[in-house]
């Protein structure tokens, strides 16, 4: 049952919520800024942010992996590499 309540919430409220999010504050960061993702997860809010848009950066801090990142990250406490 549980799978099948993610699966839905995914489909029908994440995926909007996301582009919601991105069509609100995609156009309040100006052209060819640097962008710091704090709490990136998997990156899917910075990464829709920035498809179309040419920003110099992006980059995501988090506190836990995630292998399927879709922007470069890394560990909060780790030294940048």
């Amino acid at each position: 049952m549980l799978s099948v309540v993610k699966s839905v919430h995914a489909r029908l409220i994440a995926h909007r919520r996301l582009r919601v999010l991105a069509s609100l504050l995609g156009p309040m960061i100006p052209e060819g800024s640097s962008v710091l993702d704090v709490g990136c997860g998997k990156g899917a809010l910075a990464d829709l942010i920035r498809q179309g848009r040419r920003l110099a950066a992006i980059e995501g801090l988090e506190v836990l992996p995630h292998e399927a990142c879709r922007i470069p990250y890394r560990l909060a406490g780790s030294a940048q590499g």
